[in-house]
């Protein structure tokens, strides 16, 4: 062998032992009880348990974290006549991540809302964004698996080396650092259930935690102004993404072909003059527009869920207990509006079970 044959072959031979200490390392991050959410992961269980349990058809409101603050679930019932599941997560859960979630969920004769920010139609959800990638380290690692070779690649590629080292060295020292940080140890889902039973009636402050759920899953204890919120931070494009509405619009096709109804509605905004303004009025006249143009099933207008600041709690995303019933009738005569029909066929199937 001459010396440029050994060049080539040493040189792959180094090339297939770095990538393979790589992904070795790569892998083994993954569960390290890095600083995340962790409290997200019991979001998700104990509202897939709460929608698991109810029988017949349901209305499931899926969304971000205008969904989950707000909400008034057991008035939306009363109205439409089914039983309503808040599937309302955290706005830091990429489109697809809060999809999965109805996919995974809804059932043949169940109505499924959403009531998205319009971020999520404006901006790429196949962006790697930093909050998420802790999340999948830390515990979300069944999203990851579940992703594209493509996706999984751009994920990996965010992640720096530097962190790659900090999660290792982390997860190696799981129990020190547990110790240090309980929050950071993932329950399972009995566990959870039964701090949730043990606790959740007894809790009369506001909590950022899955203990201060009703049954239904809104959020509870959110009465008041716990800080002022204002419109600035709301965001304005021209163009929707083609790549989130490309994805909305495949998930209402397998959603339907299952037998569920879908409807997408406004998400909360605070009614000022920013929002009451041309650019912001022309926004989302253009955005419903385009929605409607990739045959996505609009219900109500842009501006149903317009709200005084007075009306929100901690975020222009979240709005306050004195708010709930307001928000609930609004949306269950909307939701009697655009599926009379579809209603009065559930109600019934409901009424037999």
């Amino acid at each position: 062998m001459n010396l440029f044959r050994k060049f080539v072959f040493s040189s792959i031979v180094s090339a297939v032992v770095i990538a393979a200490i790589y992904f070795y390392a790569f892998n083994y991050q993954f569960g390290a009880p890095i600083e995340a959410s962790y409290d997200v992961k019991n979001w998700i269980e104990f509202k897939e348990e709460m929608a698991r349990r109810v029988e017949g058809p349901r209305v499931l409101l899926v969304g971000d974290s205008n969904v989950l603050f707000g909400m008034d679930s057991s008035r939306v019932e009363g109205l439409v006549g089914i039983p309503v599941i808040n599937m309302g997560l955290h706005g830091g859960l990429p489109l697809d991540r809060i999809l999965n979630v109805a996919l995974e969920t809804a059932r043949s004769g169940d109505v499924v809302v959403l009531p998205l920010v319009w971020n999520y139609y404006i901006n790429d959800y196949s962006d790697p964004e930093d909050w998420m990638i802790d999340q999948i380290i830390a515990w979300d690692r069944e999203y990851f698996d579940g992703l594209s070779m493509f996706r999984k690649l751009q994920y990996a590629k965010a992640i720096s080396a530097e962190n790659i080292y900090r999660n290792i060295i982390i997860k190696f020292n799981s129990e020190a650092v547990i110790k240090l940080n309980p929050l950071r140890r993932q329950i399972s889902k009995e566990e959870m259930m039964t701090v949730y039973n043990e606790k959740s009636t007894s809790n009369p402050y506001f909590l950022y935690s899955y203990i201060n759920f009703n049954g239904r899953g809104d959020m509870r204890n959110t009465c008041g102004v716990l800080v002022p919120v204002t419109s600035a931070t709301y965001s304005i494009k021209d163009k929707l993404n083609d790549k989130s509405v490309g994805l909305l619009v495949n998930v209402v096709k397998v959603l339907r072909a299952k037998g569920v109804a879908v409807f997408i509605a406004a998400p909360v905004q605070i009614d000022d003059e920013f929002t009451r303004g041309e650019p912001y009025q022309s926004f989302l006249a253009k955005t419903w527009k385009q929605l409607g143009d990739h045959g996505l099933p609009l219900a109500g207008s842009p501006t149903d869920f317009f709200f005084p600041k007075q009306s929100f709690f901690n975020t222009p995303f979240h709005l306050n207990c004195e708010s709930n019933g307001d928000r609930a009738d609004r949306l269950g005569k909307l939701l009697l509006s655009v599926m009379p029909a579809a209603g009065e066929k559930l109600s019934a199937a409901s009424s037999k079970n």
